[in-house]
C-alpha cells in the first residue's frame, strides 16, 4: 500500500510537471503570437500612416500651386491694371506739357 501511495504520488508529481510545461509551451506561443500579431499591426499602421503622410503632402502641393496660380494670376491682373493707370496718367502730364509748351511758346 505504501508503494501504491508513492507510486501515486510520483504520479501526480509527474502529471504537475508536465501540466506546468505544458502550460509553459501554451504561454510562449500565445506571447509570440501576440508579438507577432502586434508587429504585425504597428507595420500596418506604418504603412497606412506614410499612405495618410503622402496623401496629405500632395493635398497641400496642389492646394499651394492653385494658390500660387491665383496669386500670380491677381499680380499679373494688377500690374496690367497698374500700368494701364499710368499710361494714362503719363499720356495726361504729356498732353498738359505740350499744352503748356504751346501756350506759352506758340504754335509757330
Amino acid at each position: 500500500m505504501e508503494e501504491n501511495i508513492v507510486e501515486e504520488i510520483k504520479k501526480t508529481e509527474e502529471e504537475a510537471a508536465n501540466l506546468i510545461k505544458d502550460a509553459k509551451k501554451k504561454a510562449r506561443s500565445i506571447i509570440e503570437n501576440a508579438t507577432r500579431k502586434a508587429s504585425e499591426v504597428i507595420a500596418d499602421g506604418k504603412k497606412e500612416s506614410a499612405v495618410l503622410r503622402r496623401k496629405a503632402v500632395e493635398e497641400g502641393r496642389k492646394k499651394g500651386e492653385e494658390l500660387f496660380g491665383e496669386i500670380v494670376e491677381k499680380g499679373r491682373r494688377d500690374a496690367s491694371d497698374f500700368k494701364l493707370q499710368y499710361k494714362r496718367k503719363v499720356r495726361e502730364v504729356s498732353d498738359y506739357i505740350l499744352e503748356e509748351v504751346l501756350s506759352s511758346y506758340g504754335n509757330k
